[in-house]
This record gives structure tokens, sequence and C-alpha cells, in this order.
């Protein structure tokens, strides 16, 4: 599983590349307090629970992919706040997981 303090020096990792590692647990909501994060891969876990809605916080992150897990919950409308950015590659994939809910419309905005 994914600390839930982060330390100073996991924060300062700018791309973090975990998938296919058996992890489980939930994505804690501390990860949104590593602002210089560019890439965030946690696809093929075991992950559970909600996606936590502070990753919309991370305003360098270009890629997040949490496919094939077990999250759950809503997708956060918060990553939406992504739009008013300049950058304008967004990688984002939330396939295989158990999210209910429709898109949040501010995702249809990130280009």
């Amino acid at each position: 599983s994914l600390p839930s303090t982060m330390t100073p020096g996991i924060c300062l990792i700018l791309k973090s590349r975990l998938d296919n590692n058996t992890m489980t647990g939930t994505i804690p909501t501390e990860i949104g307090n590593c602002d210089n994060l560019i890439q965030l891969v946690l696809a093929s876990n075991n992950f559970s629970g909600p996606l936590p809605s502070e990753l919309g916080q991370l305003i360098e992150l270009e890629t997040l992919d949490v496919h094939n897990n077990s999250l759950t919950g809503t997708i956060p409308s918060e990553l939406g706040k992504w739009y008013h950015l300049k950058k304008s590659f967004r990688n984002i994939s939330v396939a295989s997981n158990q999210f209910e809910g429709t898109i949040p419309t501010e995702l249809g905005r990130l280009t």
C-alpha cells in the first residue's frame, strides 16, 4: 500500500510508476501534497475506496493512470481543475474500476 504520510522525500519524485505491483489499500489523500508530481501510474493493482479529490491539487500532473483496480464512488469533479491550466496534454485512465455515476463535465473540457 502507499504510505498515508507523504514524507518530503516521496514528494520529490516527479514520475511514479507503481503499476502491476499487487498493491492494496486506498490511495491516500495526502498524495495531493506532492505538487511536483508529473506522472502517477497506479494501474493494475488492488487499490480500493474512492479516488481522492485531492488529486485535483496536482497542478503539474500530466498523466493519471489508475485503470484495473477496485476503486469505488464517483470520479471527482476536482480533476477538472486542470482545465484552467495552460498545459494541453492530460492522460487520464480510470477504466476497469467500480466507479458509479456520471463522468464530471469538467473532465470534458480537458484537451
